[in-house]
């Protein structure tokens, strides 16, 4: 038996692990460089990883372990021995360089003397091969895989590289494939490759959290995905949206790091979460307090320990009052006027998961409490301006913005090192890549088609917890028989039921009694002139069924016109006055311009499990053509399931399904005021037939 197998002599190794195992030994006494190690949710790649680290400690071989993240880096330390962060490993924070005209620290790829080292590279599959652009810090080229291989010294044959992942999890964000996992990526770089793969299951037991996951990875290999359905037990529990809070917070009346945590798609689904679960545990604190659990939003190098992105720090202390500065910045060159940002600190300490730590820190209490995923260009350039105003007060004209003063002083600053967090009790997928929890909550709305990425981003949300899933709205597509789907029709109008429009917020301008699509319009209009120079100024309701905004670009005002019918259906605005302003036209086309991006939350729970099936298909189908649910109603007097979307253009579609009296579906009656020249509501029905005919 070879030597590394000495190492798993209480194992029973698959037939998988033994494969992988003999050709990594190969691997490691051959002329190739990199050897990847692909292995999916229970295929017992953290084992393999474990015994290999032992055989190299035998074997004399120097080692380093890395992982992309903070988190994975725990995990690792705790199930390998050794473990660390890849900026930690690769960039030389010591030797910091700055450049005097972006004031940005550049952070070296260090030197690595060594010889013979075999560096394993764990969560494989979040490392990036694309520029990541900081403001304020550069590391090496910003291509993290790239520096990667510059630090290992691979070329040449002075070391070797492990790369160890999961293909079936999300790429990194800002890759649309994980090069990492690749080998013609690295074929293509002129080195040498072997690989191999880990498809066996050995921890799955009677686990429905690892049985649901097996499903959906499978799919994704699959190039027919008509069908996908999850099964349900006490490891991967059922539940709606509705209970997550409630289910969380008697389970954790006071959350500690690392216990559970809410997975949901969108930033807007977690700051929902976040605010809901916190009304529950600190129902008088508005604000972050002690106990609070926060999530690192962006990596922090300035304190007395790295906080990486994706960590979790606990609230030891937080004071009760920010510090609010109106910070201006640079004259509009369009407007010539001054743009003022607000931005508010508070003071923390606070206690980082796995430490006993207690550091203080500020944080940017506006980026904590706001729906943004990070601040805004104009913030970030507040920050900067913020610490040059004060460092020019303290200096008094003593050192300018070149002298090693400023750079000392910028690189210690507590305002502009200020730490970026939002609450961390619900994260998106993205953010819980790398980490595994006992238990989680995972919404799944937004993420229940059977398009790749949103198999992707299911099977890795799904394989976060350990113990315990509780899932609500999980995929659910299936088959249905004797089901036809009509032409479309054409109608001038649409149905009294056309919006749910039960949650949505009342908006600064509308008044309860109100038809409440007057606010969906308004938060309509706010998010299509969000980043341009225009606002609303004034809504004024003229009577029940008119809308009049007056808008303003700062210096100008004009005013446009919309009409809604009774069911809250707006036909286009119109100007009061034609060519008021020199960008009427441009603020019309923002006025008129469908808002796909915003997440409809409709009020509608399936009262069978045939409305069920057919939600769960339809939720998928509108997923992969970009259509818009606006309400559901059960008529089942009537024995009709009445859909209204919004389609092309953002007009008016439904889609009426007749069931009979046994809860089988018969037919489908799609209508568009569009007619059939809805192209996306053709491409709806064309879905529904590949799903279900």
């Amino acid at each position: 038996m070879s030597a590394i197998f000495n190492h798993f002599q209480d194992l029973t190794l698959t037939d998988d692990q033994h494969n992988a195992l003999e050709k990594i030994e190969k691997f490691l006494s051959s002329d190739a460089q990199i050897f990847i190690l692909k292995g999916y949710a229970g295929s017992g790649k953290t084992t393999l990883l474990k015994g290999l680290v032992s055989y190299l400690q035998e074997e004399k071989t120097q080692c380093q372990v890395m992982a992309p993240t903070g988190r994975a880096a725990k995990i690792l330390r705790k199930k390998v021995g050794q473990g660390a962060t890849i900026h930690r490993t690769i960039y030389a924070f010591d030797d910091v360089e700055t450049d005097d005209e972006t004031y940005k620290y550049r952070y070296p790829v260090r030197i690595n003397e060594a010889e013979g080292q075999v560096l394993i590279v764990d969560e494989a599959s979040m490392v990036s091969n694309v520029e990541n652009k900081q403001e304020f810090f550069q590391f090496g080229t910003d291509i993290l895989l790239a520096d990667l291989l510059t630090y290992s010294r691979v070329r040449g044959g002075h070391n070797k590289m492990i790369f160890v992942g999961d293909p079936a999890q999300l790429p990194p964000v800002s890759d649309s494939v994980s090069h990492a996992l690749e080998e013609d990526f690295f074929l293509s770089k002129s080195l040498k490759v072997a690989q191999a793969e880990l498809k066996q299951v050995v921890r799955q037991g009677d686990n429905l959290i690892l049985k649901n996951a097996t499903t959906i990875r499978q799919l994704i290999a699959n190039p027919i995905k008509s069908e996908l359905t999850l099964d349900y037990d006490g490891d991967f529990v059922k539940i709606s949206t509705e209970e997550i809070t409630s289910q969380y917070t008697d389970r954790y009346p006071m959350p500690e790091l690392g216990q559970g945590v809410v997975i949901a798609y969108s930033n807007g689904s977690c700051l929902h979460y976040n605010q809901n679960i916190r009304s529950k545990i600190f129902p008088n604190s508005p604000n972050v307090v002690a106990g609070d659990i926060l999530l690192i939003n962006q990596n922090n190098y300035n304190g007395e320990i790295e906080l990486f992105n994706g960590d979790m720090v606990k609230v030891i202390e937080a004071a009760n009052e920010v510090e609010t500065r109106e910070i201006p910045l640079e004259k509009d060159e369009k407007t010539g006027r001054r743009k003022h940002i607000t931005i508010s600190w508070r003071k923390v300490k606070i206690c980082p998961e796995g430490s006993d730590m207690i550091l203080d820190y500020y944080i940017i209490d506006t980026l904590l409490n706001s729906i943004n995923r990070d601040l805004s260009i104009d913030e970030k350039k507040a920050l900067f301006v913020d610490f040059m105003i004060r460092f020019d007060t303290k200096s008094k004209g003593q050192y300018d913005r070149h002298s090693q003063e400023f750079k000392d002083m910028l690189k210690n600053d507590p305002y502009f090192n200020a730490l970026r967090v939002k609450y961390g009790y619900a994260i998106t997928c993205h953010k819980s890549q790398g980490g595994e929890w006992d238990t989680t909550f995972v919404d799944y709305s937004g993420r229940t088609g059977l398009n790749n990425d949103a198999l992707r981003w299911s099977y890795t949300a799904t394989t976060r917890a350990v113990k315990r899933c509780y899932a609500a709205n999980a995929p659910y597509t299936t088959c249905f028989s004797s089901f036809q789907i009509s032409e479309i029709g054409a109608v001038s109008k649409m149905p009294n039921e056309t919006f749910s429009l039960r949650n949505i917020p009342l908006s600064p301008f509308h008044k309860e009694g109100q038809h409440r699509a007057k606010s969906l319009k308004y938060w309509e209009v706010v998010a299509n002139l969000e980043n341009t120079p225009y606002r609303v100024e004034q809504v004024e309701s003229k009577g029940d069924y008119q809308e009049r905004y007056t808008i303003s670009n700062g210096e100008q005002v004009d005013v446009f016109d919309a009409f809604h019918s009774g069911a809250g259906v707006f036909k286009d605005f119109t100007p009061l006055h034609h060519g008021a302003t020199p960008w009427q036209s441009e603020v019309l086309i923002l006025l008129n311009r469908p808002n796909d991006e915003m997440l409809f939350e409709i009020d509608y729970t399936p009262s069978t499990p045939l409305f069920e099936k057919l939600y769960g298909l339809m939720q998928s189908a509108c997923e992969d053509t970009e259509v818009v649910i606006t309400n559901v109603e059960e008529k089942p007097a009537n024995y009709i399931v009445l859909y209204c979307l919004r389609t092309d253009e953002g007009k008016g579609a439904y889609i009426q399904f007749y069931f009979n009296s046994k809860q089988q579906l018969t037919r489908a009656m799609p209508k568009s005021m569009k007619g059939a020249d809805d192209q996306k509501l053709q491409l709806l029905i064309q879905k529904l037939k590949e799903y279900v005919i």
